[in-house]
């Protein structure tokens, strides 16, 4: 046993002292559970928990798992668009394999292709304007790009192998995606319109599933090239330095990098044989799973909206209640969340003046501030309490602050 192999299972040990609701797989290795992980965010995943498949969203720890596609058909290749208020999958509900999109709470489903020739792969591109998708509507699978409302389909690559799962790069200048026209599975990159492929892998192995980091310096694929079984393995965006991620005894494929690029969240077979959703740090580190149900959990991507903490505020009566609003990490890109109050024992327009609004998020910062009036009434009564919610629009909860306003009377 190498003793890259040999630090893998001692780092998963240690992990188990830290977390006692580990549980262990076929071949004892402990593997902990991401409830006391403190992981953010949402993700996105394809699960047969309802008979057909269907796309579901969870918290990223695995929590509040829930059907956003709700169908008879089967659904699957989810992909987020950057502010994280739709996704884009792949459907049979037409009777072959076609693109949607829907809103991220599961509404509004919208057909983007319509085509006889199987459609899927979709990947958002950053600004939202385009999807580009795998198509084999010129007899083999290719990569296709068309706008986000599924008009305008222009076809980028054209040769007689397979081109398929498209993945576009942070700034939007370029697409990664799988080709077998070497004779085996490599990963490749183009520019966004076509030209200038290059194999970034060059192995003999098949490589497959290419996922680029938030700040497009590196890219995340998996590869069978170590054991005949599928390892993650990461690279340099000009291929360089390739290294493996994962290096276990079980299949581990379809990683997919957090908003802030500290964690990857992928699927694996690692415990018992089944198929479930796993996360890990960047480097390797601290994996954790986050799914644990008897059907296949699989191909997760993550949300690139972080989950905000909302805090709580106390005030005097007629003092302003200030919230902050935070996302764990800093990010290499704006992003911006909705937030409203709510009533409780506290009333609108009795009590405090109720407010709705955008909060933005430029690129770097991490805490802003909202401040909600509260209202002077003179009247004696007892503390009351009203709420901040900012509504993220998934099926997986949404965070919320309270504010308790302390009579002055």
């Amino acid at each position: 046993m190498g003793a890259d192999v040999v630090a893998r299972l001692i780092a998963v040990g240690a992990i188990v002292l830290l977390f006692a609701t580990g549980t262990s797989d076929a071949r004892g290795i402990r593997v902990a559970r991401a409830g006391a992980v403190g992981l953010n965010g949402t993700i996105a995943f394809e699960t047969n928990r309802d008979g057909n498949s269907e796309i579901y969203e969870a918290n990223a720890d695995g929590s509040h798992a829930a059907n956003a596609t709700h169908a008879s058909s089967n659904e699957r290749e989810a992909d987020w668009s950057l502010d994280g208020d739709r996704i884009a999958f792949a459907t049979d509900r037409d009777g072959n394999w076609e693109i949607y999109a829907i809103k991220a709470d599961g509404s509004n489903p919208v057909r983007l292709t319509n085509d006889p020739a199987s459609d899927g792969g979709p990947a958002w591109s950053p600004d939202g304007s385009k999807i580009a998708f795998e198509t084999e509507r010129d007899s083999n699978s290719e990569v296709y790009v068309m706008n986000a409302d599924g008009s305008n389909p222009v076809r980028l690559t054209n040769d007689l192998a397979s081109d398929s799962g498209p993945v576009w790069s942070p700034d939007g200048s370029k697409i990664a995606f799988t080709s077998d026209r070497s004779g085996n599975s490599e990963i490749y990159v183009m520019n966004a319109d076509g030209s200038g492929p290059i194999d970034l892998t060059n192995s003999p192995s098949e490589d497959v599933n290419a996922d680029w980091s938030p700040d497009g310096s590196k890219i995340i694929f998996w590869s069978d090239r170590d054991n005949e079984n599928r390892d993650l393995f990461v690279m340099n965006a000009d291929g360089s330095a390739q290294t493996n991620l994962t290096n276990s005894f079980a299949d581990d494929s379809a990683p997919s990098w957090s908003p802030e690029g500290g964690r990857i969240v992928f699927e694996s077979d690692r415990v018992g044989g089944n198929v479930d959703i796993y996360v890990m740090n960047a480097d390797g580190s601290n994996v954790a799973r986050v799914t644990s149900d008897v059907h296949v959990d699989k191909d997760p991507v993550w949300n690139p909206l972080p989950t905000p903490s909302v805090s709580n505020s106390k005030v005097k009566e007629g003092k302003p209640a200030t919230f902050e609003v935070e996302i764990p990490e800093p990010l290499n890109y704006l992003v911006s969340f909705d937030y409203q109050t709510e009533k409780g024992k506290a009333k609108p327009n009795k009590d405090f003046k109720p407010l709705k609004g955008t909060l933005v998020f430029p690129a770097g910062d991490t805490i802003a501030s909202i401040q909600v009036k509260t209202i002077n009434d003179k009247a004696n009564e007892l503390n009351e309490k009203f709420f901040l919610n900012v509504p993220l629009g998934c099926r997986c909860g949404n965070p919320k602050g309270g504010a308790t306003i302390v009579d002055n009377d």
